[in-house]
C-alpha cells in the first residue's frame, strides 16, 4: 500500500458495494479487500458478496434484512461500518453503529416470526424501508475523527481514508517539521522537528549500562514508515508518552556514527497537548541540539587566532529583517507571508520587525530556514512592508 502511494496509486478504502474477497484493481485504484479487515472472516465476505450479485446494497437497512444472519452475525456488522465499508451512504458511523443496536433484532424477530407464518396487518410491502429506520438513531456519543481513524487502522492494519496528523497540520507546519523523506535528504549536522504517530513499541536493556531504552516504528503523515531508537536518557524522562498510536513531534538531529549518517533524537512532545508551554520546550531543545551540533563539529576545524575568527563572524549570513507597517498591516499579509517563507530549516536567520511610524513596537525571531533567491523579491509586494 506505501509503495503504491509513492507511485501516485489511489488506495481506495472497503467498500460494501464494490470490496471483494481479495484486493482488486480497479480503474481509480486499489480497492481494498474485505476480508482483509480484522475479525471479517471469509464465510461473512462470501455470503454478502453472493447476496450483491441480485442487486447493490442500498444502505445499512437493506444490507441487515438480505444478510443470512447465520453466518452474517451483528459483530461483524459492526466491524464493516468502523471499517468505513457503508461510508457511501448518508448516515455516519456512528449512526449506523447506534441504529444496529435496535435494527439487527428487529429484523432478527421479523424474520422468526415470517417463518412461522406470523404476519402483521402494518407490516411493510417487501423491499419498503420501516418508517423506524428512515431516519437513523442518535448516537448517544460521537467519537472524534481522530477515533475514527485510530479506529480504522486497527481493523485494516494502516491509515486509509486519513492520517490522524493532518487535523494539526496548521500547528506542526507552523514548527516547521519536516517529513521522514525530507529529514532523509539533509546532511551531517542537521537539526529539525518531525512530527509522527507511533507504530509499535519495544522496550530492552542495553547491554552495557543495563538500563532499558525503546525501539519505535514511526509513520508520518504521507506514511513512510521509520524505526528509530530512544536510548535510556531520553527514554527515563519520556517513557509515559512512548506508547502505540500517541501522536509526538521531536526535536532530531543527523550525526556520524561509524561512518554512516544516523537520526538521533534528542526531545518530545505531545501533539495533542501542544501549548505554548511545549512549544517553547521544543524551541530550546531546538537551539541546544543545535549548539551541541556546532560545538562537535569544532574539534576538526583548524586552530585558528583572533583573525580567522573574524573571518568565521563576516561568513554568517546577515539576517534578513522584514520591517512592517502597522497602520498598513492586515491578516492577509499574515497568510501571504506564511506561504511566502520556507518550510525547510536552514542556516538563514529571519527577524520581523513593527513599527508605528518610525518607532518600532514590537518584533519577532523566527527559527532559521533555508531562503529561496526568489523569496525576497515576492516578500517585497506585500503592501505594509516598508
Amino acid at each position: 500500500m506505501h509503495e503504491a502511494q509513492q507511485l501516485k496509486i489511489l488506495c481506495l478504502p472497503p467498500d460494501i458495494n464494490d470490496s471483494e474477497n481479495v484486493f482488486r484493481a480497479t480503474s481509480e485504484g486499489i480497492r481494498f479487500a474485505l476480508s482483509a479487515i480484522k475479525g471479517v472472516g471469509t464465510q461473512v465476505v462470501e455470503s454478502l458478496c453472493e447476496e450483491r450479485q441480485k442487486r447493490p446494497y442500498s444502505g445499512l437497512y437493506d444490507f441487515v434484512h438480505r444478510s443470512d444472519q447465520k453466518k452474517v452475525g451483528k459483530k461483524a456488522i459492526e466491524l464493516l461500518i468502523d471499517a468505513g465499508c457503508f461510508d457511501r451512504f448518508s448516515w455516519t458511523r456512528d449512526e449506523c453503529l447506534s441504529t444496529l443496536e435496535v435494527m439487527y433484532d428487529d429484523v432478527q424477530k421479523t424474520k422468526k416470526d415470517q417463518e412461522r407464518g406470523i404476519f402483521s396487518l402494518f407490516d411493510e410491502t417487501p423491499g419498503d424501508i420501516p418508517k423506524a429506520y428512515l431516519k437513523p438513531i442518535q448516537p448517544k456519543r460521537t467519537r472524534s475523527e481522530e477515533d475514527l481513524l485510530l479506529r480504522e487502522k486497527t481493523l485494516l492494519g494502516l491509515f486509509v481514508r486519513g492520517h490522524p496528523l493532518t487535523i494539526y497540520q496548521k500547528q506542526l507546519q507552523s514548527l516547521c517539521c519536516l517529513s521522514f523523506k525530507q529529514a532523509e535528504a539533509l546532511g551531517e549536522g542537521s537539526v529539525f522537528r518531525m512530527a509522527f504517530i507511533v507504530e509499535t513499541v519495544t522496550t530492552k536493556f542495553s547491554s552495557k549500562s543495563k538500563k532499558k531504552f525503546a525501539i519505535l516504528t514511526l509513520s508520518d503523515a504521507e506514511g513512510n514508515v521509520l524505526e528509530l531508537p530512544i536510548w535510556p536518557e531520553l527514554f527515563e524522562t519520556n517513557q509515559d508518552l512512548l506508547t502505540e498510536n500517541r501522536m509526538l513531534f521531536g526535536v532530531f538531529s543527523k550525526e556520524k556514527r561509524d561512518s554512516e549518517l544516523t537520526l538521533s533524537c534528542r526531545w518530545l512532545g505531545d501533539v495533542k497537548t501542544m501549548n505554548q508551554t511545549v512549544i517553547e520546550q521544543s524551541y530550546t531543545a531546538y537551539e541546544k541540539a543545535k549548539a551541541q551540533a556546532s560545538y562537535i563539529k569544532k574539534p576538526y576545524a583548524k586552530k585558528s587566532n583572533a583573525p580567522a575568527k573574524q573571518k568565521a563572524a563576516s561568513d554568517e549570513t546577515a539576517p534578513l529583517e522584514l520591517k512592517f507597517d502597522l497602520s498598513k498591516f492586515r491578516a492577509s499579509h499574515v497568510l501571504t507571508l506564511a506561504k511566502l517563507l520556507p518550510k525547510t530549516p536552514g542556516k538563514d536567520k529571519v527577524s520581523i520587525l513593527f513599527f508605528k511610524g518610525d518607532v518600532e513596537v514590537a518584533s519577532l525571531q523566527l527559527p532559521q530556514i533555508q531562503l529561496d533567491p526568489s523569496c525576497e523579491k515576492k516578500l517585497a509586494q506585500i503592501p505594509s512592508l516598508l
